[in-house]
C-alpha cells in the first residue's frame, strides 16, 4: 500500500490513495525507483492503432493491405495536490526525481559521451486496474505495485505546468512551492505477453487489457484458465472494519466508504 502523509493528519485525498489504492505508480527500471502520485486524474486516453501496408494494384479500386502491427499509446494527465506546505516540498522532490528519470544511465559517473550510454530510461506504468500488466496484475479488488505489476513501455515526455491560479506556499527568500501542479505525459507500450487469437478463435490472453471485467454475459475470466498468474505481494481489498481502522489512524472523520 502507499504511504502519503504517513504520521501527519490525514484528509480524503490520503484515504483514496493509502487504502484505496487510487495512485498512479511510475516505477523507474534502470534505478528500481519507484515514484508515486495521488490520482487527481483530469485526463486519460487509451489509443490502439492498426497498421497496415497499402499497395495499390491496376486495375484494382481498393489497395492491398497486409498487416503490420497493433501498437497502443497512452495519453494521462493529472493534478498534483498540496494541502499544506509539507507535502508541496514533497510533491516537488517526486517530480524533481521523475523529470531525472527521463535521462539514460552511463557506464561511469560524470560522462557526457552519447557512447557512453548503457542503457534507456525505461519504465513500468501502473493505475490501477486501467494500466497494468494483466499477466501479473491481481485480481480486481486487489493491488499491487508498478514493479509487480505495471506496463513496461516509454515516455515521450512530462509536462510540468504548476497552477498559479491555485496559489502558492512562499518559504524564506525566492522561494515558492506550487500548491497544485498539472502533470501530462504520453506513453509507448511495449506488449511484454501473448495478444490476439488462437486457431480456436479464443483470446490469446483473456484478461487484456483491464483485468477482470467480464464478457458478454460470461464471468469473470479464471485462473485456471491459465490467463496470468497473481503476484505473491499483493495486496487484498481492505475490509470494513479495516477500512475504519486506517481513517481513524489517519484522522478522517465521517468520511464514507
Amino acid at each position: 500500500m502507499s504511504d502519503f502523509n504517513a504520521g501527519m493528519p490525514g484528509d480524503q485525498s490520503d484515504f483514496l490513495a493509502n487504502v484505496r489504492g487510487q495512485i498512479i505508480d511510475i516505477f523507474h527500471i534502470p534505478t528500481g525507483q519507484s515514484i508515486q502520485f495521488k490520482a487527481f486524474v483530469t485526463s486519460f486516453s487509451d489509443k490502439y492503432e492498426s497498421e497496415w501496408n497499402q499497395e495499390d494494384v491496376y486495375g484494382r479500386m481498393d489497395p492491398i493491405q497486409t498487416f503490420k502491427k497493433t501498437s497502443r499509446k497512452i495519453s494521462l494527465e493529472w493534478e498534483v495536490v498540496s494541502a499544506s506546505v509539507a507535502e508541496a516540498k514533497t510533491n516537488l522532490a517526486r517530480c524533481t526525481d521523475l523529470f531525472n528519470m527521463l535521462y539514460p544511465t552511463y557506464d561511469s559517473a560524470g560522462a557526457a559521451s552519447a557512447s557512453s550510454i548503457t542503457g534507456g530510461p525505461l519504465f513500468r506504468l501502473r493505475f490501477m486496474n486501467l494500466l497494468q500488466d494483466v499477466t501479473a496484475a491481481p485480481a480486481a479488488g486487489s493491488t499491487a505495485t508498478a514493479e509487480e505489476a505495471g506496463l513496461i513501455g516509454s515516455m515521450s515526455g512530462f509536462t510540468y505546468e504548476p497552477d498559479f491560479d491555485q496559489g502558492v506556499f512562499a518559504e524564506g527568500v525566492g522561494t515558492i512551492y506550487p500548491q497544485t501542479i498539472k502533470l501530462s505525459c504520453d506513453y509507448t507500450v511495449n506488449h511484454t505477453h501473448k495478444l490476439g487469437w488462437t486457431p480456436e478463435k479464443t483470446k490469446r490472453q483473456e484478461r487484456f487489457p483491464y483485468g477482470d471485467a467480464g464478457e458478454l454475459g460470461a464471468g469473470p475470466a479464471s485462473a485456471a484458465a491459465g490467463t496470468g498468474t497473481t503476484p505473491s505481494s499483493t495486496v487484498d481489498a481492505p475490509t470494513d472494519a479495516e477500512v475504519e481502522a486506517a481513517l481513524e489512524e489517519m484522522g478522517v472523520p465521517g468520511f464514507g466508504t
